[in-house]
């Protein structure tokens, strides 16, 4: 039993250290698919410091060993500090309600997905991955209360893609954006509204680095204009690309940055509840979240993302 806990306490140890050096030296991010799905894990390492720290003193370790301990769990905290509630700006104009979620090319859950959207009724919905018969059929139950239904396809696959549902003044997409944008105009300001849908770092990571890379690249097209980034980022805040988007564009994630804590988006299912924060509402520092959360839609991995933004005080 004590042997037991003595490798456990180890092996927890272990892995929080290796989640504290994922994140001080995140281009080893770019070494595979294994390091990205770990990275992704960072937001665990407080209670998994916290596990060690407390298997290590069960055990009588040496008092070197649970000052290293201590000195993980620190950095741990100090690393999920963005995920900690918190105050900032507020929106100084009425703020809008912005919605996304990833239905995978997965039919199961549209019936479901229309119903919360004319319930939570969001002024711009971003639908990654519908598929043609559901995107016809989501179209046609929120007709009436959204007229615009903006389709772009993926690359590759014309029979999926995202769709941006609005009842705001929507100016169609802009040319010649590597990332579907559309200017949109809401109550007391306008932005740019950026479709985000990028590759999944798990099917190879280059992909995923030049979709990055393109969205840095189109951002300088937007100077001078508010600028919301939503969609399924495929990435966590800290992610080496995510990390690079952020210092070179001066993005940033609206729920963190606002003090609204954690939302993990997937994968959600009837066993575990959703993991890791993939889907993001990336906006720059004159535009504030005032309110988010999250909705289950069955049948579906991902869980949708509400956030209420508006123009910072």
């Amino acid at each position: 039993m004590e042997r037991g806990v003595w490798i456990a306490s180890w092996v927890a140890l272990g892995a929080s250290i290796g989640l504290v050096v994922l994140h001080l030296f995140p281009r080893l991010h770019l070494l595979g698919r294994l390091v990205v799905i770990a990275a992704s894990l960072t937001p665990y390492g407080v209670p998994l410091a916290a596990v060690a720290l407390a298997l290590l003193a069960l055990t009588r370790a040496r008092p070197l060993v649970l000052v290293l301990a201590c000195a993980v769990l620190m950095t741990h905290i100090s690393i999920a500090r963005p995920y900690g509630p918190g105050s900032g700006p507020v929106p100084s104009s009425d703020p809008i309600t912005v919605m996304t979620m990833n239905m995978r090319c997965n039919s199961p859950g549209h019936e479901e997905l229309a119903q919360l959207i004319l319930e939570t009724d969001p002024d711009v919905s971003v639908i990654n991955g519908l598929g043609r018969q559901p995107r016809r059929e989501l179209a046609d139950a929120l007709a009436d209360r959204y007229p615009t239904a903006a389709f772009t396809p993926m690359p590759g696959f014309p029979e999926c893609g995202t769709v941006v549902f609005t009842r705001l003044p929507f100016d169609g997409w802009v040319s010649p954006q590597r990332h579907p944008t559309a200017f949109v105009r809401a109550p007391g300001f306008e932005f740019a509204l950026v479709a985000v849908d990028l590759p999944t770092p798990t099917d190879g990571i280059g992909p995923w680095l030049d979709a990055f890379d393109d969205l840095i690249v189109d951002m300088p097209a937007l100077e001078g204009r508010h600028v919301m980034a939503v969609g399924d980022f495929n990435a966590v805040l800290e992610h080496e690309p995510m990390r690079r988007l952020t210092r070179e564009t001066g993005l940033r994630d609206a729920v963190t940055s606002s003090g609204l804590g954690w939302l993990p988006t997937f994968p959600d299912d009837v066993l575990l509840p959703a993991l890791v924060a993939l889907d993001h509402v990336m906006v720059p520092p004159d535009l504030v979240a005032s309110r988010a959360w999250t909705e289950v839609v069955p049948g579906q991995e991902h869980r949708a993302l509400f956030v209420e933004v508006g123009v910072s005080t």
